[in-house]
Parts: structure tokens; C-alpha cells; sequence
């Protein structure tokens, strides 16, 4: 008897060596929640992916250390697009705007409330993602910073 909420097919990527088990499974449901969500144009909390994915909030937390992951996560569609080198240089551009850090300061700065922090926000890696691909498309290489992970 499957007594899961989640769905019960196996996910394309099961094949190729993906992470697999309870606690995968979750994160890729949450993943996939959260991305549905702020395609219809939402910025939800993590307990309102939580909650819109059926999953307990404190199954959901994300753990400290996972930023890289997940705005790894977040750029994949780009893999194919942007050479190793300036995908790691979009991600950490990305993590300058992630997280909230960026809040507090559009906040305390600049006074914004909510809904214009995440308009800025968004924007902002917006204008990231969109200098990131016109520069590999236009050849124009510049220095990027090195990476342990390189």
C-alpha cells in the first residue's frame, strides 16, 4: 500500500547516479515546489513550499551550507549554455543576492517594503542571468574568480 503524497513515478534522473531515498526525494519535491510556485509568480517562505508540497515544515527546513547547492540548482538550466567557468562565476554573483543579507539592506538602506525588496531582488539576478549568457554568447570571456570546486 503507498501511502506517500508524493507522486509515485520514478524521476527522469533516477538513472544517472541521482540521489535517491527519503530525504532526496523530499528535497526534490521541495525543489520542484518551490520553482512551481515563483513561476506563478509567488516568493514563498519555506513553510509555504512546505505546506503547498504536503510536507511537514521541519521535514522541509533547508540545513546551513546548502546555498551553493541550491543556486546551483536554481542556474541548471543554463549548464549547457554557459561554459564550467562562468556558470560558477553566475552562481556566486547569484549568492551576492541570496539570502537575507540582501533584505536587511534594501530594508535598512533603502527602506523598501516587501514587495519591492523581491522586485529589486529579482531583478537583479535577472540582469545577472541575462549578463551572464550575452557575455558566453558574445565570446566576451572576462577573468573570472577561481572556485574550490574548479
Amino acid at each position: 500500500m503507498n501511502v506517500s503524497r508524493q507522486p509515485a513515478a520514478v524521476p527522469d534522473d533516477a538513472g544517472s547516479g541521482a540521489a535517491r531515498g527519503p530525504r532526496a526525494r523530499t528535497r526534490r519535491l521541495m525543489l520542484e515546489t518551490a520553482t512551481r510556485l515563483m513561476q506563478a509568480g509567488a516568493t514563498p517562505s519555506v513553510s509555504e513550499v512546505a505546506e503547498a508540497a504536503e510536507v511537514s515544515r521541519a521535514t522541509a527546513a533547508f540545513t546551513r551550507g546548502h546555498r551553493i547547492d541550491l543556486l546551483k540548482d536554481a542556474i541548471a538550466p543554463l549548464k549547457h549554455r554557459l561554459p564550467p567557468r562562468e556558470f560558477n562565476r553566475l552562481a556566486q554573483a547569484l549568492s551576492l543576492i541570496f539570502g537575507v543579507e540582501v533584505l536587511i539592506v534594501l530594508k535598512d538602506i533603502w527602506g523598501l517594503d516587501s514587495r519591492k525588496m523581491m522586485s529589486v531582488a529579482q531583478w537583479a539576478a535577472g540582469a545577472l542571468v541575462r549578463a551572464a549568457v550575452t557575455e558566453s554568447m558574445a565570446g566576451g570571456n572576462r577573468r573570472a574568480p577561481a572556485t574550490a570546486a574548479e
